[in-house]
C-alpha cells in the first residue's frame, strides 16, 4: 500500500503530463482536470481537481481533489481517473495534512 501511495503521489506532483501511447496531453485549467490532443484539439474535462499527471500505460489520469470542508479550510485528496470509462476513485481514507 505505501508504495501505491507514494506512486499516485509521484504521479500528482506534476501539474501538465503527456500520454506516452495516444500523444495526448493532461492539464489543469480552473480546478478542473483535462486530456487534449497535443495539437489542443479534442479536449475533454476528466473531473475536478489539480496536478495531474498520467500513468505509464496512458489509461489513468492521478490528480488531487479539493474539498472545502469549512470557510477557511480545504482538505486535499489523492484520486485516479479512468480514461476510457471516466470512472473517478478518491483515496479519502489516505492521511493528508495540506
Amino acid at each position: 500500500m505505501r508504495k501505491l501511495i507514494s506512486f499516485a503521489f509521484a504521479l500528482a506532483s506534476f501539474s501538465a503530463t503527456a500520454f506516452p501511447v495516444d500523444r495526448h496531453i493532461a492539464f489543469e485549467r480552473n480546478n478542473a482536470v483535462y486530456i487534449a490532443n497535443l495539437d489542443g484539439t479534442n479536449e475533454k474535462k476528466i473531473a475536478d481537481g489539480i496536478f495531474p499527471a498520467i500513468s505509464p500505460d496512458g489509461t489513468r489520469v492521478a490528480f488531487n481533489t479539493v474539498e472545502k470542508t469549512s470557510e477557511t479550510t480545504y482538505v486535499r485528496h489523492m484520486a485516479v481517473a479512468d480514461v476510457a470509462t471516466g470512472k473517478v476513485n478518491v483515496f479519502k481514507d489516505v492521511p493528508s495534512e495540506n
